[in-house]
């Protein structure tokens, strides 16, 4: 039988593994959320000249071909990429994306500390205006050198040069989004709202906290928007595709999936008797993906499980 499927008996689940079978009454799956990494279709149409690789193979800048690189997708793993390719010399070209940008530490806390005392790592699916926006991209943040903000205009002001959205290729020639000012603007404008939120928090509980005089560079803003890239004439050698994850849940063969496959649940619990979810990026809260906030989640199952089997 295939691996989630209940057993014949109806009672319980028979797992098949590669190391033999498994019965059990309860199953949790914790594989969590990205499983299976995203590289768009149309990237089979680039020249095989190009080498290609996912953001998860990429491992230093010294193992890629010595000339530029272009990485597409500047999320946390892009971003975080991009500032090591060109810290090390290494001329860079970066897809940029809608994803957020935070201050590393804001007030003389990490972003992380003001994230719980706002509330948002508590904040629930249910609170979210669209469950489409359990997708939504990472803040630009890193915890290299003990952590640091990550800033698309320092990129821009180191070298980097910023593109818009990558949506097409052919050969050696790509085409590319002119959404690179509004990516930039989109990113700036969720930094502003950590902000405002942390300073009406220390304005509203009277905390002391020290001043924040640092400043943000705008460059990007005068960054020149490129529509067409050849890959030829930029001696671009190497893209690293930085675009995410899908998910991918096929081994489990009940239909609780919903529009974006993925499973249907309360905080882990589906509607199949025995049939757990754990550690799932918004499984309940954002931090439950994380081992920030995973044992929260585990207890509640634990709890679930507990009071649902026979005494």
């Amino acid at each position: 039988m295939k691996p989630g499927e209940e057993n014949e008996s109806g009672e319980g689940f028979l797992v098949k593994t590669d190391a033999g079978e498994l019965r059990s009454s309860n199953v949790v799956i914790a594989t969590g959320t990205f499983q299976k990494p995203k590289i768009p279709a149309f990237s089979q149409k680039i020249s095989p000249r190009i080498s290609q690789i996912h953001s998860s193979l990429y491992r230093n800048p010294k193992r890629l071909p010595p000339e530029a690189v272009l990485v597409v997708g500047s999320g946390q793993s892009g971003c975080q990429i991009t500032e090591e390719l060109y810290q090390n010399g290494r001329k860079t070209y970066l897809c940029t994306g809608k994803g957020g940008r935070a201050p590393r530490r804001y007030h003389g806390k990490d972003f992380t500390w003001w994230l719980t005392k706002l509330g948002i790592v508590d904040r629930t699916v249910a609170d979210l205006d669209s469950p489409a926006e359990r997708f939504t991209p990472n803040p630009h943040v890193t915890g290299k050198d003990g952590g640091h903000t990550l800033n698309l205009h320092q990129f821009a002001l180191d070298g980097v040069t910023l593109l818009g959205r990558l949506q097409d290729a052919d050969g050696t020639h790509l085409t590319l989004a002119d959404d690179l000012k509004e990516n930039l603007n989109k990113a700036d404008a969720f930094a502003k709202e950590i902000k405002k939120g942390v300073d009406q928090y220390i304005e509203k509980t009277g905390m002391e906290a020290p001043e924040d005089y640092s400043t943000v560079p705008q460059v990007g803003y005068d960054a020149e928007v490129i529509t067409a890239l050849d890959l030829d004439r930029e001696n671009i050698r190497t893209i690293i595709w930085a675009c995410g994850y899908d998910h991918d849940y096929r081994f489990v063969k009940f239909p609780i999936w919903d529009q974006f496959g993925y499973p249907i649940q309360e905080r882990g619990v589906t509607e199949i008797h025995g049939l757990y979810f754990l550690g799932l990026h918004w499984l309940h809260t954002i931090k439950s993906g994380l081992f920030f906030g995973i044992a929260e989640d585990a207890e509640h199952l634990a709890e679930q499980i507990e009071s649902k089997s026979p005494t």
